[in-house]
């Protein structure tokens, strides 16, 4: 009996340390060993392998009008709402107050651009219909081998931030190869 619950209090352990404790999305610590295993085993003649930063476009202003109670709610309803679009080879990770992570395995281009754009419009159209809610800016980067996962964390924050500086709630996908000068 003793050892029965101690396998379940280690289990819970082990779930506790790799989830946010707000949204039970993956951390970044989740994120980033995750990540080290994905660079390390990745072979470019079978895998494919993209990561997306995003944020919740102006959602400070969001904590200022209606309170964090609601800022709170709108971060689980993100968290909710891409679990139930995304699939089995994809990983969501809160990796900052209103930044997210999503890591796609398997998926190819197109794939990985019409699922951010079915997230993008739910959160557009939740946004209009209820002012408690906001949109997300997307930046999103393929993997190339030989990219660390620094450089590819910078190209895709890069990425946001040209989604950010050029209106919000869009899409904007790194085209250009890999250089590691850049970086």
């Amino acid at each position: 009996m003793r050892t029965a619950e101690l396998t379940l209090l280690n289990k819970t352990l082990s779930e506790i340390s790799i989830r946010d404790s707000l949204t039970n999305a993956y951390n970044r610590l989740y994120f980033e060993r995750y990540m080290e295993e994905k660079i390390s085993n990745f072979n470019p003649d079978k895998d494919t392998l993209h990561l997306c930063m995003f944020d919740l476009d102006l959602f400070k202003k969001i904590n200022d009008t209606f309170g964090h109670g609601a800022g709170d709610e709108q971060l689980k309803f993100v968290v909710q709402t891409i679990n139930t679009i995304i699939d089995n080879n994809t990983i969501l990770a809160r990796v900052g107050g209103e930044e997210f992570i999503l890591v796609f395995s398997s998926h190819e281009t197109t794939s990985v651009l019409n699922t951010l754009e079915s997230i993008r419009k739910t959160f557009e159209d939740d946004a209009r219909h209820n002012p408690c809610r906001t949109t997300a800016s997307f930046g999103l980067v393929r993997y190339e081998k030989g990219m660390s996962q620094k450089q590819l964390l910078k190209k895709a924050d890069v990425c946001l931030y040209n989604a950010k500086e050029t209106g919000r709630n869009k899409i904007v996908m790194a085209d250009t190869p890999f250089n590691p000068l850049d970086c």
